[in-house]
């Protein structure tokens, strides 16, 4: 009888330390992971913030900078090139016409 107790008991140790292993760290991992999360989330946006806000004191021609910066990447990036075409740059962009000359 006792053999047969001190199997249980170790059998219900082992279950139960593996539960509660398994259990606690998925806990965790899921706690710390929505915290992280919230934490840097909080921390990085206002650090941004007041970082920017010092910046742009300090440099207030900045927003003319990135105004260039940003017309200089559409005017290179040819998708934006080609979304930038008006009605009237369109014929361009088009296949030419077959001109009678052309036909034999």
């Amino acid at each position: 009888m006792s053999s047969i107790a001190l199997c249980l008991s170790v059998c219900l140790s082992v279950c139960l330390s593996v539960c509660l292993s398994v259990c606690l760290s998925v806990y965790l991992s899921i706690y710390l992971s929505i915290y992280l999360s919230i934490y840097l989330s909080i921390y990085l946006s206002i650090y941004l913030s007041i970082y920017l806000s010092i910046y742009l004191s300090i440099y207030p021609r900045l927003p003319v900078f990135l105004n260039v910066c940003l017309s200089f990447h559409l005017s290179v990036h040819p998708y934006h090139r080609i979304l930038r075409i008006s009605p009237l740059q369109k014929e361009h962009f088009q296949y030419p016409q077959e001109h009678s000359s052309w036909e034999k």
